[in-house]
């Protein structure tokens, strides 16, 4: 069980979050959201500057090059710089820096005149750059260590070099192409170790400069016995599947790494290091040896949320990833809000009958109290999840769900039975706070009430998001949702209240209260639908490295057709948004107006507070 010191801190870490958050809220609120130019600004330094000046006629790809530099060199916080020893060292530091930065970029006989102006704390770089040279002859040479191998190395070709006779003569284009031949032989060969080398020759006369790569090889090697040491709890078997490697394979280093790191993914290894012999057996053969460190298998979590339609909001939950000593996971979860309870408990058992393959066990008990309805359920459900390739994942199962349900004109009992399907692809670079990526998932499940056999319908779903970060200041990130929903085999009244669609709220359009962007009876009360269609475009701006600004519009509307009609029409909602960002994902506090407000309906705002981005 995770000790009191750590829950502790675990709870101060969200509560001194969520203090910060208010806290610039309020000062944001006070000063209007208005700030004069300069307050962007970082104050650094105030006794040193740097001016850069290139000659005419410069490349201008390096003056703007140069230009940034300036402005990197002159923003660079710096200590004791009043000291007037200490600004004439930065200042010699900065010639030698413009210096290297010249030749990396192939102008090897750039003059600099430097001048620091004592009067003006300023210091002035007049650089003109001359000739930039180009690569001569590049050649690759094999140093083999292994006399009578009897394999032959598999050499890459020239073509696959950047550095290329002709070609501006830029340093990072050789740094590439030694990573490139260490990566391109690594794959193609079964060498215990191997190196590469580069050299430099430098000719003034013709402005050129001649490369030599060198790539030593060591003897070839194949995967020998894999074992584990420092294991207490997680078994060797299961590790052991895990891994992409096994005994006979052919030995890369680069599969010792993706070794690596699939077991510490598991998220029950603090430390997992393959450690190697000197050299192979007389057979060729290398044991792996993966020194690993466990971490705490269980855990405790905590949220809370609140908004003005819904109110507030706990959560806490419990979780065990290492049940029986194979990566069994058993989570369970208490949410607590104005109008929802739930208890829930999840079990996962990976590698259930194949490697790729996930047995999912759980059951949720709910109790509901909103404006549409009143309800009281339990579901038991059971589901197989699979792996697939380039992040798809797929699955199926049964569920079963008791429900009482009360909505504004009877009282009913329903015991649905039903066959989940689904399928998604998770390519995010994030899960909390995705940059760029998408999501993709569609869900299918056929309907039986076996109360009543008369009730049968099928429900699907299908949506996605997509990020993309823009190549402009800040680099503020696109977030663009859709979704989208039917009902079929079924009029709206038959369906009962618990599966019908509702549109409206924080998690779904912004501006309108819970439920209320749909079909409405004489009381104002929402009745969901047979379908429903949902839209979002957000535009994140991070402006410090804790705290963001987000703009969004949300649009859509739940419909009593079976498919969307647009019978009544697409409602919108607009609002601004504020990030605090943490170790554990972003704090949000959104404020939204409905757009195609309802009188006696919809409020004139909504707010809403939550951990984690809207989507």
């Amino acid at each position: 069980m995770i000790s009191k010191t750590i829950y502790h801190e675990y709870i101060a870490t969200i509560v001194e979050g969520y203090a910060k958050f208010f806290l610039a809220l309020t000062i944001l609120a006070l000063l209007n959201f208005s700030m004069p130019a300069s307050a962007a600004i970082l104050e650094t330094d105030s006794n040193y500057r740097v001016e850069i000046i290139t000659a005419d006629g410069s490349p201008p790809a390096l003056v703007s090059q140069l230009d940034d530099l300036q402005k990197t060199l002159t923003d660079r916080p710096t200590a004791n710089s009043s000291e007037a020893g200490y600004v004439l060292y930065r200042f010699e530091q900065d010639r030698a820096y413009l210096q290297k930065t010249l030749q990396a970029e192939g102008y090897y006989k750039a003059v600099i005149q430097a001048d620091y102006n004592e009067a003006k704390t300023t210091a002035h770089f007049s650089i003109n750059p001359g000739v930039q040279y180009h690569f001569g002859d590049v050649r690759l040479t094999v140093t083999d260590k292994v006399t009578g191998r009897k394999t032959a190395l598999n050499i890459p070709s020239s073509d696959l070099l950047q550095a290329k006779t002709g070609a501006s003569a830029i340093a990072s284009t050789v740094l590439e192409d030694v990573a490139r031949i260490y990566g391109w032989v690594d794959e193609h060969n079964c060498l215990f170790k191997h190196e590469v080398h580069h050299e430099a020759v430098i000719n003034n006369t013709k402005h050129r400069v001649d490369i030599a790569y060198e790539l030593v090889a060591d003897a070839e090697a194949v995967i020998g016995d894999i074992t584990f040491k420092g294991n207490a709890s997680v078994a060797t078997n299961y590790l052991q599947r895990l891994l992409s490697i096994k005994k006979g394979d052919c030995f890369r280093r680069e599969k010792l790494n993706d070794a690596r790191l699939a077991l510490q993914k598991t998220g029950l290894l603090a430390k997992a290091e393959p450690m190697l012999p000197v050299a192979p057996e007389a057979n060729g053969e290398v044991p792996i040896v993966f020194d690993v460190t466990e971490r705490a298998q269980r855990s405790v979590k905590a949220g809370a949320s609140y908004s003005t339609d819904v109110g507030p909001g706990v959560s806490t939950g419990w979780e065990h990833r290492n049940l029986f000593g194979e990566g069994e996971k058993l989570a369970t979860t208490l949410s607590i809000a104005t109008l929802k309870q739930t208890l829930d408990a999840q079990f996962e058992k990976p590698f259930f009958l194949r490697d790729d393959q996930t047995l999912k066990l759980g059951s949720t008990l709910e109790q509901q109290n909103s404006d549409a309805f009143n309800s009281t359920s339990l579901n038991l459900s059971a589901g197989i999840e699979r792996e697939l390739d380039n992040h798809w994942l797929a699955g199926t199962g049964a569920k079963y769900g008791f429900s009482q349900i009360k909505d504004q004109d009877s009282t009913e009992d329903v015991a649905l039975l039903s066959s989940p399907l689904f399928a998604s692809q998770d390519k995010r670079d994030n899960v909390l706070n995705p940059q760029s990526g998408w999501t993709f998932r569609v869900d299918a499940a056929p309907f039986l009430d076996t109360i009543d056999y008369k009730t049968t319908f099928l429900k699907s779903k299908i949506g996605g998001t997509y990020y993309q970060a823009l190549p402009i200041a800040n680099k503020p990130v696109l977030a663009l949702r859709a979704q989208t929903g039917s009902i079929l085999g079924i009029a709206t009244d038959a369906v009962p209240a618990t599966e019908r669609f509702f549109s409206g709220g924080g998690g779904s359009i912004r501006g309108y209260g819970y439920q209320l962007a749909g079909p409405l009876d004489a009381q104002n009360d929402p009745l969901g639908g047979r379908s429903f269609i949902e839209t979002s475009v957000e535009l994140r701006m991070q402006l410090t490295e804790e705290y963001g600004l987000v703009t969004f519009i949300d649009g859509g509307n739940a419909y009593d057709s079976a498919l969307p009609d647009f019978a009544g029409g697409m409602r919108f909602g607009a609002g601004l948004g504020f990030r605090y960002y943490t170790s554990f994902g972003p704090l949000r506090a959104d404020i939204a107006i409905p757009l195609d407000k309802l009188p006696d309906v919809d409020d004139p705002y909504q707010l809403y507070f939550s951990i984690g981005q809207a989507f």
